[in-house]
């Protein structure tokens, strides 16, 4: 059975609207409308691999850092084979694992060497070995 292209036009139309809006919503800086706004599209659009990035994108910015991982992990998974995405993936899991493990009373970014070691193993190692 096929969808009539009347209904999936509308579908795109109505996604359309949604990242129109999403994207007022951020220029206007409100984060947390916007926020909303790309989790109806994600309900709505699961398959489209850059509304998770823009997701998990969103909550990084407001250091919502395991719920991003989340969504990182969800993009990857959607398309893993792109270096760019695998490394801000690991990023967000270095960035939660180092934060888990502090006791948030020092507000320092991670070290850039130890960021180094961690995003030259997340480019090289390739997506199917479970080392990292």
């Amino acid at each position: 059975m096929s969808i009539p292209s009347e209904w999936s036009n509308q579908f795109q139309l109505a996604l359309a609207v949604r990242w129109s809006k999403w994207s007022v919503l951020l220029r206007s800086r409100q984060s947390d409308r916007a926020l909303t706004e790309v989790q109806r599209i994600a309900q709505q659009d699961a398959n489209n691999p850059l509304v998770p990035l823009r997701l998990a994108q969103e909550l990084r910015k407001l250091d919502r850092l395991e719920e991003s991982l989340e969504w990182y992990k969800k993009t990857v998974t959607l398309v893993p084979n792109l270096p760019g995405w695998r490394l801000a993936m690991a990023r967000a899991q270095f960035d939660t694992l180092v934060w888990s493990g502090r006791t948030r009373r020092s507000q320092t970014r991670p070290h850039n060497g130890e960021t180094c070691v961690y995003s030259f193993l997340m480019i090289h190692v390739p997506p199917d070995n479970h080392l990292l």
